[in-house]
């Protein structure tokens, strides 16, 4: 018999030890790109409430993903593509529509939106690891905002003076309290300039409310088209119609029942069988 067999047994069984260390270190279903690869991430963040025909800033923020290391560091980039979803879309715009991100950065502007309802700003991204040989992984991530017609609040403001006025800021307030501010754009000696402040909100409750426009640092230089330092209007937000469901049916009823009553009593008797003699 020959020895060679005997001879090659210790090989055999390191190479069964080799393989068994090889299974243990790298599990079934690991690979190089997730292995060395935080998980692909896209944060966004922007207005959940947009007026129609008002533009809106929203801001992404990518990471992970075959663009980053496990380290943290990044030796790829990242693409992307986005568009508004939505109803009704016409006349709407995205600016960019695509490109790639600034320091895993990127700002987006959406607008002319004419429509209400719910809408979804859809971005396409997709992080490079070319630098270190991990190809590339897209994926789509997602915010929605609605549109809502705003309530308005328009005046004008003058300057009076025979001298330039700048730096003023007007404080905007509903029912008391503080809502936003408008700033004032540097006026001209015996100027005006028209103002308006858009209130974006879901609702307002049934009955009267008032906006009320105050000159918080003109130092008095400047004053509303009212001649006062402050602008008030106010306006009446009609309650939901009343649901007359529940009468008609207790209408229906009680006439339903009052002619089954009326046949009952007073319709025509039946004639009577003569008894016989």
């Amino acid at each position: 018999m020959s020895p060679f067999p005997r001879s090659r047994a210790p090989w055999t069984l390191l190479a069964v030890l080799v393989l068994s260390a090889s299974a243990i270190l790298l599990p079934a279903g690991a690979n190089a790109s997730s292995a060395a690869s935080p998980p692909f991430n896209v944060q966004i963040t922007g207005p959940s409430l947009l007026s129609t025909n008002v533009s809106g800033h929203f801001f992404a923020t990518a990471s992970g993903g075959p663009a980053e290391l496990l380290n943290g560091t990044v030796t790829g980039n990242y693409t992307f593509t986005v568009s508004v979803v939505g109803l009704d879309t016409s006349g709407s715009f995205v600016s960019p529509v695509g490109g790639a991100f600034v320091n895993q950065e990127i700002n987006v502007t959406v607008g002319g939106l004419n429509h209400t309802g719910t809408y979804t700003l859809e971005f396409n991204v997709t992080s490079h690891g070319f630098a270190h040989g991990l190809g590339n992984e897209t994926q789509v991530f997602s915010t929605q905002f609605q549109v809502v017609v705003p309530y308005i609040v328009a005046t004008t403001v003058q300057n009076i003076n025979t001298f330039q006025v700048s730096g003023s800021t007007i404080r905007v307030s509903l029912d008391g309290a503080v809502v936003g501010s408008i700033g004032v754009p540097t006026m001209l000696p015996d100027a005006s300039v028209a103002v308006k402040y858009n209130y974006t909100t879901l609702g307002l409750s049934p009955g009267y409310h008032t906006f009320t426009l105050t000159l918080v640092t003109s130092g008095g230089l400047l004053q509303f088209s009212n001649g006062q330092q402050t602008y008030s209007v106010s306006f009446y937000v009609q309650g939901p119609a009343p649901d007359y469901t529940v009468y008609y049916l207790t209408a229906a009823g009680a006439t339903v029942l009052a002619i089954f009553i009326s046949l009952l009593f007073f319709g025509p008797r039946r004639p009577r069988r003569k008894k016989n003699p």
